[in-house]
């Protein structure tokens, strides 16, 4: 039976995988990231860096830890310069304070105390000019990663640095995929020594059963351990994933009228899951996988990688697992040299570099997603 307009509600409360998380009260398995911020909030001078791979909660967390906090957020475009994020950054203070800052949409400028500052010519300290000067106020940059201006990397850059000497009742919480934070301000970090670097890593499996707990709570409903199990197996210990996996596993057994979601209910589920999946993702897998020669090496390839353990694995290993896959599909094995001219063209732009060496020898997936994704359509199959 269809869900009625409460329990989608109520599902859209219990498992989020594609919005970000704002009731700290949904947020769980951060505990020392949260602490980290929140101590960097309130420390003068202090701003902050939050980075890690896609989907482990940078936004959440962000969103979770300045809570309670006077803050404004601006999300980074693209194709945004530096006077574009500064202008962003304006109008979202603005829409806060618009009795003391008046904006005139024909001018494209704000007053603030018989001042006109055109939004189009924004400077660092002319923004700086607009935010008090008595009380706390954070402002959040996401998605900084985005951004392909490096120009406006450095500004954001210095623009910290300015805070962090001249304004300490502001801090500036930059938000970005990236590997350290060095990466996600592009070098500019050891251009000042007040910042707090966040990382966030894959969740650990007592977050993820939290999570899986507070849904089936607000849902009414329990999970069996086979289900909690294989969920925590397929979701390669991204929140996206588990949040992706049991919102439409709970789904399914919702319109069926179950109390507990079964296997059978995670198996429906995650055909419906697979397709609200990255559709990027998608792409990119089912164009690697094809063959003009009716050969299953490269799909064997990407799933033995999905199957092996940690980030990066060496040509014996995946030579291994990608065999053993072949012999449970009674088909033969092939040697490491196909294997490995094989993985040679999954590297290329043909195979829309699905693959990435890190060092000789050694590949990744080159999406941090695409593990848990195929795990995913394999699953569904």
């Amino acid at each position: 039976m269809p869900l009625t307009p409460e329990q989608l509600q109520l599902l859209q409360t219990a498992f989020r995988p594609h919005a970000a998380i704002e009731d700290p009260a949904s947020f769980f398995g951060r505990d020392r990231e949260k602490t980290r911020v929140r101590e960097a909030l309130s420390e003068p001078g202090l701003q902050v860096v939050i980075y890690g791979e896609p989907g482990c909660g940078k936004t959440s967390l962000a969103n979770v830890a300045t809570e309670g906090f006077p803050r404004i957020k601006v999300f980074c475009e693209a194709d945004a310069d530096f006077g574009r994020i500064l202008r962003d950054t304006a109008l979202e203070f603005q829409k806060s304070d618009p009795h003391r800052i008046i904006y005139d949409a024909l001018k494209d400028a704000i007053t603030v105390a018989g001042t006109v500052l055109p939004l189009g010519k924004m400077s660092g300290n002319s923004l700086l000019s607009i935010f008090p000067n008595d009380t706390r106020l954070c402002v959040i940059l996401d998605e900084l990663d985005r951004v392909r201006d490096t120009k406006a990397i450095a500004g954001i850059a210095e623009l910290a640095k300015n805070i962090a000497t001249n304004r300490p009742n502001l801090t500036l919480v930059m938000v970005g995929v990236a590997d350290t934070a060095g990466a996600l301000l592009q070098g500019h970090t050891s251009n000042f020594r007040n910042i707090v670097e966040v990382q966030l890593d894959r969740m650990s499996d007592r977050g993820l059963r939290d999570i899986l707990a507070h849904g089936a709570g607000v849902l009414s409903i329990t999970f069996s351990d086979d289900v909690i199990t294989a969920i925590l197996q397929l979701c390669d210990r991204m929140p996206y994933y588990l949040h992706l996996l049991a919102k439409y596993a709970s789904k399914a057994a919702l319109e069926v009228g179950a109390p507990t979601v079964e296997l059978d209910d995670l198996a429906r589920g995650s055909v419906e899951a697979a397709h609200a999946a990255d559709q990027q993702l998608r792409s990119i897998y089912e164009n690697a996988i094809l063959s003009q020669r009716g050969s299953r090496i490269y799909q064997r390839i990407v799933w033995a990688m999905a199957n092996l353990a940690g980030k990066s694995n060496n040509l014996s290993e995946i030579t291994l697992e990608a065999n053993s896959i072949a012999i449970e599909e009674a088909d033969d094995a092939v040697t490491s040299g196909a294997i490995g001219a094989a993985l040679k063209r999954l590297l290329s732009a043909d195979r829309q570099n699905i693959i990435y060496q890190p060092m000789s020898g050694v590949y990744c997936f080159t999406s941090p997603l695409m593990k848990g994704f195929i795990r995913l359509e394999r699953f569904r199959q």
